[in-house]
């Protein structure tokens, strides 16, 4: 075996190699985000057998909501070790490959240790991502397919970079977000929602008309199967809560899984409204 022959082969082995590691930690990955799934099926009856019982009254839906956030916090991670792992790959490779071609790599780091030197002080930004969105993760602010809002943006979650968030917001938009720049993280996709709902009516009308209809607008929904899975505590009519010289205002309150309440209202809405209507319609 010729000089050239014995290069490609070590090339080859090397290249190999790496893809092994590389399927290997994507594997794991996957059976830790398998494992996550079962540990936070546990974590979720525990903590919904502590819930505290004036926010929910569905302990079985408070333990699947927290089974999601810990499972999507642990695919956040895999998606950065992936990251990581294939970048630190990528370095190692070449540099292999270049030593096994003769090329003698002392100067090559020297110079790139007095480059990275030079470069540290212009990328203290870059740093400054890097750690914050490290940071995000292991701290769980942060995860997959969350629905957040970072300053006016809101949108889920698509991918968390080593220096950009990648956010896919209502209208189809791809918003890119520095992690270093995130101040202040507000995050749909954790705990549950508790939601208020005000309606107005005249105020000629009977106030205490309008809270028998609105008592059986939320006794309907509360019983109806299509929407009883999405309350974790059902929904209650508060009262009169304020009026003025030409209308009352009442209020509904309902608590629901996280990132669940924009269904839940606008359906509320529509049935409390065509409760009105009908009410105020003439009869024959």
């Amino acid at each position: 075996m010729n000089h050239g022959e014995t290069l490609a082969l070590h090339v080859g082995i090397i290249v190999l190699v790496a893809v092994a590691i590389h399927v290997v930690v994507r594997r794991a990955v996957r059976h830790l985000v398998k494992a996550a799934e079962k540990r936070a099926e546990a974590r979720g009856r525990s903590e919904a057998a502590g819930a505290p019982s004036g926010e929910s009254s569905r302990p079985e839906l408070v333990a699947g909501a927290v089974k999601d956030r810990s499972v999507a916090r642990t695919a956040t991670l895999g998606h950065g070790l992936n990251l990581l792992v294939d970048a630190v790959l990528a370095v190692v490779v070449v540099l292999t490959v270049l030593s096994e071609f003769g090329i003698a790599l002392g100067p090559i780091l020297a110079s790139l240790g007095i480059g990275g030197i030079a470069l540290g002080f212009g990328a203290q930004t870059l740093v400054k991502d890097v750690i914050s969105g490290i940071f995000l993760v292991l701290e769980d602010q942060i995860g997959l397919g969350d629905v957040i809002t970072v300053g006016q943006l809101t949108g889920t979650v698509e991918s968390v970079g080593l220096r950009v968030t990648r956010l896919h917001d209502p209208n189809g938009e791809i918003w890119y977000v520095r992690n270093g720049e995130i101040a202040t993280l507000g995050n749909k996709t954790q705990g549950w929602s508790t939601t208020q709902v005000e309606v107005t009516a005249p105020v000629t009308g009977d106030p205490f008309r309008v809270l028998a209809l609105l008592r059986d607008v939320a006794a309907t929904l509360n019983d109806d199967p299509a929407w009883n899975g999405l309350l974790l505590k059902p929904a209650e009519v508060l009262g009169l809560t304020g009026f003025d010289a030409t209308q009352m205002t009442f209020a509904l309150r309902f608590t629901s899984p996280p990132a669940q309440q924009g269904g839940v209202e606008r359906e509320l809405r529509a049935r409390v409204l065509q409760a009105l209507q009908s009410d105020a319609s003439p009869t024959a």
